[in-house]
């Protein structure tokens, strides 16, 4: 068996990728889409929610509200691309071609996971189509909604990800995680409030880290030129 620095870090590497995703939830996500969407009418009590705010709700139903056939079917799509799933291809690509940038990533995306699964068991507020009637819902979940995970790993993995690149990459990235926050109240699982917060977490952890690393990067450099 190859027992190099570069195959050590290789596994390294695979181990912590595993490890990210069973935290993103790839074993049991339950965000499996529907076959079709569906318009949801609960009749039950709804629950008292600080996410019950008038503009909250009125920017959900905004986005929720318009739909068409056709972006059904690719946010139905697209919903993959903001699970654990994406980790595998980007955490390789980083090791691949972003060498720099692999310690940082997965830093930053086990930090807001950690953060996003505590403030979900605290908060544990209820999906949209718990608290409102009418929700045209392409995806079915019944864990807590806020804040949004997808949203903030998408923005963890944009942020560290377009750091020192070209200007065209940097809004690739950004398109990205900016296309999978509006996916999560479109197929009608996360409100705008969810949304936001996902996002903060996300930025703060990539922006935190990088700054981290680097700062550690130059006080290593110092030290060896000081030998």
């Amino acid at each position: 068996m190859v027992n190099s620095p570069c195959a050590q870090r290789l596994r390294r590497t695979l181990w912590a990728m595993a490890l990210l995703c069973y935290l993103a939830g790839i074993p049991a996500s339950g965000q499996a889409p529907l076959p079709h969407a569906t318009r949801i009418t609960v009749s039950a009590a709804r629950p008292h929610s600080f996410e019950q705010d008038t503009l909250n709700i009125r920017i959900f139903r905004w986005v929720n509200d318009h739909h068409t056939p056709v972006l059904d079917r690719l946010f139905s799509a697209y919903v993959y691309l903001g699970s654990g799933w994406v980790l595998i291809p980007v955490v390789l690509f980083a090791w691949w071609r972003r060498r720099r940038l692999l310690s940082p990533l997965l830093i930053a995306v086990s930090v807001e996971t950690i953060l996003v699964t505590a403030l979900k068991q605290i908060y544990q507020q209820p999906r949209p189509l718990v608290q409102l009637a009418h929700v045209h819902a392409l995806v079915h979940l019944h864990n807590a909604s806020f804040p949004s995970g997808d949203a903030a790993m998408a923005f963890a993995i944009a942020s560290v990800m377009l750091d020192r690149e070209h200007w065209a990459v940097q809004a690739a990235w950004l398109l990205y995680a900016l296309l999978i926050a509006y996916e999560r109240m479109y197929v009608g699982v996360h409100f705008p409030l969810d949304v936001t917060v996902g996002t903060l977490i996300g930025l703060l952890c990539a922006r935190v880290t990088l700054a981290v690393m680097k700062t550690r990067m130059r006080s290593n450099a110092q030290i060896d030129g000081e030998k």
